[in-house]
């Protein structure tokens, strides 16, 4: 039993040995074949290369006046003399340059658009700071309602509201109600009084009203 077990061990390992040894011929043959196939294909190259050597050195020779009319003859003799693999080669050479060429204008393209907006941005800002002041002396100098003082409080304590009135003020008037919103409560539990100066139409007036009363500067005619 053990020699009949030994014989077929021997046996697999002779049919493994085979097959690597099969493999590796197979394998060898394919570099080979591969070998060859680049060989060829060097020749190809230095064959056109040589081709095109002489191609240059006999354009140097023509006169100036046959270069153009040989052109033609020129390039197409060459391609004719290529093989398909160095004609692909050359085709893939001449489409990378073009490409190469279309991002140089496609980035010259994107950097004068980014040029362009920088500059409209610059021209917008410097037109909106050249507005604003002229907006704010136009409504300085529109108003005909000047508030010169307002305090709110009691005798015992009271605040200066004459800033917060004066932002108050629309299209030459002033309409508010007197109350501790406008600027807190200066004493609490006891009501506060509105002394308020003002000059409008050069006239300088003296108003005082109650806490809870509503102001309209100038007074509104009564009917």
């Amino acid at each position: 039993m053990r020699k009949i077990t030994t014989i077929l061990l021997n046996l697999l390992c002779g049919l493994v040995a085979l097959g690597l040894l099969v493999f590796l011929f197979r394998e060898r043959r394919a570099w080979s074949e591969l070998d060859q196939a680049n060989q060829k294909l060097r020749q190809q190259l230095t064959q056109t290369e040589a081709i095109l050597t002489d191609n240059q050195r006999l354009l140097a020779m023509l006169p100036a006046r046959d270069i153009q009319s040989s052109q033609s003859n020129r390039e197409s003799a060459t391609v004719s003399a290529l093989s398909e693999p160095a004609k692909e080669l050359l085709q893939l050479r001449g489409e990378a340059q073009a490409l190469r060429q279309e991002n140089k204008i496609i980035e010259a393209f994107r950097e004068d658009t980014r040029q362009a907006h920088v500059a409209q941005a610059t021209v917008a800002n410097t037109n909106s700071q050249a507005a604003r002041p002229q907006s704010s002396r136009a409504n300085s100098t529109a108003s005909q309602l000047e508030i010169l003082s307002a305090v709110y409080g009691t005798d015992n304590a009271h605040v200066d509201i004459t800033e917060d009135l004066k932002n108050r003020i629309r299209d030459d008037s002033l309409k508010t109600v007197v109350n501790n919103n406008i600027k807190g409560d200066p004493e609490f539990g006891q009501v506060k009084n509105l002394t308020i100066e003002y000059r409008y139409g050069g006239v300088t007036f003296t108003n005082q009203f109650r806490e809870g009363a509503l102001v309209v500067l100038p007074p509104e005619p009564t009917p």
